[in-house]
């Protein structure tokens, strides 16, 4: 893949396609960190169910951020190759496909690698997100874009957190963390109708 966008400017502001942008943005950035931190509020329940201490299940957090943390540049290597939406595209569906194997985790340790599985997944969007808002939103609104696409992230982190551990007072870990994927894939769904055809990089 090679730079395509010769003379574009990028959406402007107010524009069809720069809402689309930022929407899609901030619905990649709830998808994103409300799965990162979807097992945070049940870690009690994780804990009694698989017998381990306390400190063993905040490991589950660990792992998706360590997997996250080390696939930011193999997914940056991708998307300079395949493009930026397809990049993300891959990323988001297979962050939400293992979302959903994380509810039925039959061991701890599989459960670990599964969630550090995930974080590897959820590394491709912040990897390629900003890139993709710079080159095809004007550069003099690509600060406000950039703060929509971080307020996704903040509101997801806080929905990983209120949803899931809600909806195991009332079922268990498993139900929240599920609840939590439908949230994520409703938001990457969101993502991938949003988006649109980038122009600044083919």
């Amino acid at each position: 893949m090679s730079p395509s966008g010769a003379g574009w400017a990028g959406h402007a502001k107010g524009s069809v396609g720069y809402r689309r942008v930022l929407l899609a943005l901030f619905f990649a950035g709830i998808a994103t960190f409300a799965q990162l931190y979807s097992v945070q509020g049940v870690l009690p329940g994780l804990a009694r169910e698989f017998a381990v201490s306390p400190a063993d299940a905040a490991l589950t957090v660990s792992a998706a951020t360590l997997g996250l943390a080390l696939a930011v540049i193999p997914w940056s290597w991708v998307a300079d190759r395949a493009g930026r939406k397809r990049t993300m595209a891959w990323a988001i569906s297979a962050a939400v496909g293992l979302g959903f194997l994380v509810s039925a985790a039959p061991t701890f340790e599989t459960l670990l690698l599964i969630r550090f599985a995930e974080g590897a997944a959820l590394g491709g969007i912040p990897a390629v997100a900003l890139v993709y808002l710079h080159e095809e939103i004007q550069p003099l609104h690509a600060a406000v874009a950039a703060g929509t696409y971080v307020a996704g992230t903040t509101i997801g982190g806080l929905t990983g957190r209120i949803v899931a551990a809600p909806v195991a007072e009332f079922s268990d870990w498993r139900v929240g963390v599920l609840s939590v994927s439908g949230v994520a894939a409703l938001s990457a769904a969101a993502f991938l109708w949003l988006a649109p055809r980038p122009r600044g990089f083919d």
